[in-house]
């Protein structure tokens, strides 16, 4: 028991969201997402549907910290929804990155993420890592969107 008892919240967690993948999937609400987020992304450029996707990950990611488990959940309607949206928009490896990088920004600071482990072995409370790093991860979050629309810049030239 001892040795496995840090991946037991784990295991539940991955769980829980391959159920609630599951629970979408049987229940076909999963493609009535699919559909109006595909609607909505096939009439915005391919920069504003990754700052779309970006926030739709890092809001989900405070709910579902685990990155298998948030995939789990949200790939299927993503994927449908860079389907349908077509070629005007955001590439299905432009989303994927966007995954990343809305879980990995939103993994920096919430008490879900990695940022309470972090504080706890530095000694400092979560209240001043946040006083002391929000201009840091303000900097992530910017560079790592000018990095992206880039991207949606490059892949469009081609």
């Amino acid at each position: 028991y001892q040795g496995c008892k840090e991946f037991i919240p784990v295991a539940f967690i991955v769980s829980v969201a391959k159920g609630l993948s599951i629970t979408l999937m049987d229940s076909g609400l999963n493609s009535k997402i699919a559909e109006g987020l595909g609607s909505v992304l096939e009439h915005v450029p391919a920069i504003g549907a990754m700052v779309m996707i970006f926030l739709v990950i890092a809001l989900l990611t405070i709910f579902i910290p685990s990155s298998s488990g948030l995939a789990a959940a949200m790939f299927p309607m993503i994927s449908s929804s860079v389907v349908q949206a077509g070629a005007n928009t955001i590439t299905m490896s432009g989303a994927v990155t966007t995954f990343a990088a809305g879980m990995g920004w939103t993994n920096l600071f919430t008490p879900t993420g990695m940022a309470l482990p972090f504080c706890e072995s530095a000694k400092i409370s979560y209240a001043d890592f946040i006083k002391g790093a929000w201009k840091q991860i303000l900097i992530v979050l910017v560079a790592g969107l000018a990095l992206m629309a880039g991207g949606c810049y490059v892949t469009s030239m081609f």
